[in-house]
């Protein structure tokens, strides 16, 4: 397999260029959808090897040939669906079937369909019913539809889920290039019921650790539980909102409604309360240190990655940047560190938010040490004057 099969990848998000990139590379024939524009890129090996993600891409804008959508989706063999999700939540499922349709109109016989964003339990049934109906093929005789739902900052699930766990070793090979590391396949309920505790575990020990880190109110306290557990000390902001939109899609699913409204309520509401203690803990900070919070300045360090599917931390970012603005000086947000900190010259919160915006807020530290107050926006809010 590899120069006979067409790959079409339907998302210029980072999880639908990272199959597409690895496809190119191993000899596939792969197009890469631009969803904005509905214009199909060709990716050969050669520029899949000159440039790595999709920022890279961006940034340097390589000459690549182009194609029609429908033309390109035509040819496929196996059609990826990752697009940037990139709208209000409760326009989510309406917005993700429309594009889905987009993606699969032009579907020939014998192709596949691998869907790669997340869905609300009970909803791969709906996209078969639109897959068929767009198509005019049958599901499971004349065009096939699996499910394996991806994420930019988890691990890619070792299931696929298909009608009737019917297997398809090709695809399993794409997914999973070591023979002795084969995808094994299950019903799509299952993958879906497995997707779905995953995102509620991961949820739960979210809110929980938020709960427990807003209860404690003594440096001594929040020092020694930072060393000692690593999990803890590294539960940034970043990592909070992991898994949101996916909770949104699944307390969306009529089916289960009941069952998913309390975690997302839950969640919802940690993630509220954690804003409010964080940016409490600043100000009494600066009081303490005879400053005044509307007037000092913060700094926001959030290098997320804006290409992933899910618009999460996008979300997140916008209304951290709000709150803070509401109850501090100027807010300014930075990916990362520039030549902007050499104009720092009064004092001004750094806000970290993941453990890499935290070494580079080290390091801005290092250069002003008096002007700089360094915040953990972990839940555990550590903060280093």
């Amino acid at each position: 397999m590899g120069d006979d099969t067409t790959v079409v990848v339907y998302g210029l998000s980072t999880e639908g260029y990272c199959i597409a990139h690895q496809l190119a590379v191993r000899g596939f024939t792969v197009y890469i959808v631009d969803e904005v524009n509905s214009s199909a890129l060709i990716l050969n090996k050669e520029i899949a090897r000159t440039y790595p993600n999709v920022a890279a891409i961006k940034e340097d804008e390589p000459i690549m040939p182009l194609e029609p959508l429908s033309d390109a989706v035509a040819k496929a063999d196996y059609l990826f669906f990752a697009p940037r999700i990139r709208v209000p939540k409760h326009n989510i499922q309406s917005d993700l079937k429309s594009l889905f349709k987009d993606a699969v109109t032009s579907l020939r016989s014998g192709a596949s369909v691998v869907f790669c964003a997340p869905v609300g339990m009970g909803e791969s049934e709906e996209n078969i019913v639109i897959l068929e109906h767009v198509t005019g093929l049958g599901a499971g005789k004349q065009v096939f539809y699996y499910y394996y739902p991806l994420e930019v900052d988890h691990p890619a699930p070792t299931v696929i889920g298909s009608v009737d766990a019917k297997e398809d070793p090709a695809l399993s090979g794409m997914l999973s290039p070591d023979p002795k590391k084969p995808k094994k396949f299950v019903t799509l309920s299952v993958s879906e019921h497995m997707h779905a505790s995953d995102i509620m575990i991961r949820l739960a020990r979210v809110y929980s650790a938020i709960d427990l880190g807003t209860s404690v109110s003594d440096d001594a306290t929040r020092a020694e539980m930072a060393l000692s557990d690593q999990t803890i000390r590294d539960l940034y902001v970043d990592v909070m909102v992991n898994g949101t939109l996916d909770m949104w899609l699944l307390d969306a699913a009529a089916t289960y409604r009941r069952q998913m409204a309390r975690p997302l309520v839950l969640h919802t509401r940690a993630l509220d309360l954690y804003i409010n203690h964080m940016i409490d803990n600043i100000k009494q900070r600066l009081r303490d240190l005879g400053l005044k919070p509307n007037r000092t300045n913060a700094i926001v360090l959030w290098s997320y990655d804006p290409d992933s599917m899910r618009g999460d931390k996008k979300e997140m970012h916008d209304v951290l940047i709000k709150r803070l603005s509401d109850n501090l000086g100027e807010v300014e947000t930075y990916e990362k560190p520039g030549q902007w900190i050499f104009n720092i010259n009064q004092t001004a919160v750094l806000v970290s938010c993941s453990q890499k915006d935290f070494e580079r807020a080290s390091k801005v530290k290092k250069r002003k040490p008096n002007t700089i107050i360094v915040v953990k926006a972990n839940h555990l809010c550590e903060t280093f004057i």
